[in-house]
């Protein structure tokens, strides 16, 4: 085993290069981060909002959220800055898992005037989806995993919303290289991030999707 020679990263992390001088992806990223110019990076962002504006449509854009501080932000500055008119959707945790904090989040977002799918899988569906993950992976959470990457393109897919933004690109940021896209802002290939690895529900959910749709990965400062 080696450790990343500046954050003490293992390279047995799943999906991991380190490059000669035994740095890390997440950090060799971080290095050049510091010199990305982020007023040309703002205009690309614009004009590809500016391509998925559809009057007639009622939503131009969808976006998963769990409440946190990250998708406050990320609902506001889609809202406000890239002008688009985003379509929530949460992930309901099973019952024993959620908090009084975390539904009061979750009211406060849709209070701040965001329109919101819940999905919410019944109790017994959540207690067979756990056990059915820790009997094939030794992982019980892995059922969240899936249940949370499959539910925003499935709604997508049912809204026909062309437009997915995620928060955070795991390939640059965190050094998961197997979900790098195109473009460092291309998120097609969430679908191979290790969480997610082994199981079917997100590929089949999502086969025959990735033409018509774009996922796209927003780093905000």
């Amino acid at each position: 085993m080696k450790y990343c020679s500046k954050c003490l990263q293992p390279d047995t992390r799943p999906n991991t290069k380190f490059s000669r001088d035994g740095i890390c992806p997440a950090c060799d990223y971080f290095a050049k981060y510091l010199n990305v110019d982020w007023t040309e990076r703002s205009h690309i962002l614009l004009e590809l909002a500016e391509d998925y504006k559809n009057p007639s449509a009622q939503y131009d854009c969808i976006s998963g959220v769990s409440g946190g501080k990250d998708s406050f932000r990320q609902a506001l500055w889609v809202r406000d800055y890239l002008k688009l008119r985003p379509l929530l959707v949460s992930v309901s945790y099973p019952p024993h898992q959620l908090t009084t904090i975390g539904a009061h989040n979750i009211s406060t977002l849709i209070e701040a005037g965001f329109d919101m799918i819940q999905t919410c899988p019944a109790p017994k569906t959540w207690e067979k989806l756990m056990r059915a993950a820790f009997d094939i992976y030794a992982n019980y959470a892995k059922a969240t995993e899936l249940a949370l990457f499959a539910a925003v393109p499935r709604i997508a897919i049912d809204y026909k919303i062309p437009l997915i933004l995620w928060g955070e690109n795991p390939g640059l940021q965190l050094g998961d290289l197997g979900t790098l896209g195109k473009t460092g802002y291309d998120g097609n290939n969430l679908r191979n991030m290790n969480t997610l690895g082994g199981g079917v529900l997100i590929g089949c959910s999502m086969r025959g999707f990735q033409r018509k749709t774009l996922f796209l990965l927003i780093i905000l400062l």
